[in-house]
């Protein structure tokens, strides 16, 4: 992911694998952007201030998850390396999690979001949406929502998140414009963003949990992951080489992720002088493997472990 917790600190989105980093009455253009999300889910099947403190031919889903150190969920992408896919559009719904937190989790964070890009461990970019359920220095829960267009740094939302508040975000990409749109459907409101980037990923598609990364200068250091009990993914859908499906559509793979901290790795950090840096991981938390894809390719559901390495995924 991300996004800052205080504006000094970028989040970076892409994800580690193992110990390497793997690496939101509209205008015209707008207007179709937004009808190609209908579209999604049609052909489917039907961040406020932070806290004071411190960013894949049906091949079902793998029987054991693949481990990353920050990402837990789900991402889509060609079976065939040699022959990438386009994904233009990703759509996705949750519920708003609830941060369980101690006195000592002040430095615990965790983002529920939908993106594109980021997946492959050549990535520099990924574009995405989401909301996060943070635990403050006083051991209360924050709650905000943000966008985020990597190597870019994030951009908090002032709408309002709270606990329970069911969310649908979405991300579109033509060519070199981004529409990202978050709507909290439990209180009626939503946002939209168009944005140029310059060198979009749009290779993956990603339903994601994770423990966001705290970056200066080449240090990446992903936050202890909150404890956020579970989250479920639902109305999933995706836009391939212009082909509207689901997790389970046999044009591409469906790729489990299971959030496992894994000591200290090499790693991407986002903004102007984006590249690599060093990452240390200081915590032992992180989820379970993502449970069975639901029988319409449209939901899964996954758990924050205090220490998941007793059942770590397949590395």
């Amino acid at each position: 992911m991300r996004r800052a917790r205080v504006r000094t600190i970028l989040m970076s989105s892409l994800r580690f694998r193992g110990s390497l980093f793997s690496v939101k009455a509209p205008a015209p253009a707008l207007a179709g952007a937004l009808a190609l999300a209908a579209l999604v889910a049609a052909a489917a099947g039907a961040r406020a201030a932070a806290p004071t403190g411190a960013a894949h031919a049906q091949r079902l889903a793998a029987t054991s998850a693949e481990a990353s150190t920050n990402w837990a969920g789900y991402a889509v992408t060609s079976p065939d390396p040699a022959s990438p896919i386009d994904f233009s559009s990703v759509t996705g719904t949750w519920t708003q999690t609830t941060a369980t937190c101690g006195a000592t989790d002040g430095n615990a964070a965790s983002a529920s979001w939908v993106g594109l890009g980021g997946y492959a461990l050549s990535s520099q970019a990924v574009e995405q949406i989401g909301t996060d359920a943070d635990c403050t220095p006083s051991g209360k829960g924050s709650y905000y929502a943000w966008y985020e267009l990597v190597p870019a740094p994030p951009v908090n939302l002032t709408m309002k998140i709270r606990p329970g508040d069911v969310i649908t975000g979405s991300v579109n990409v033509s060519g070199t414009t981004i529409v990202v749109q978050l709507i909290n459907r439990t209180r009626h409101v939503r946002f939209t963003k168009k944005a140029p980037m310059l060198q979009p990923d749009t290779t993956s598609a990603e339903w994601i949990a994770e423990a966001p990364s705290s970056c200066t200068g080449f240090s990446c250091n992903p936050l202890p992951l909150a404890n956020f009990g579970s989250v479920t993914f639902s109305r999933i859908a995706t836009i391939g080489n212009g082909h509207p499906g689901t997790l389970l559509d046999p044009a591409w793979s469906a790729v489990p992720l299971q959030l496992v901290p894994d000591g200290t790795g090499f790693g991407f950090y986002p903004g102007p002088r984006h590249g690599h840096g060093y990452a240390v991981m200081s915590s032992t938390a992180g989820t379970s493997a993502p449970d069975a894809v639901s029988s319409d390719g449209r939901s899964f559901t996954l758990s924050w472990l205090s220490d998941p390495s007793s059942s770590t995924a397949d590395q």
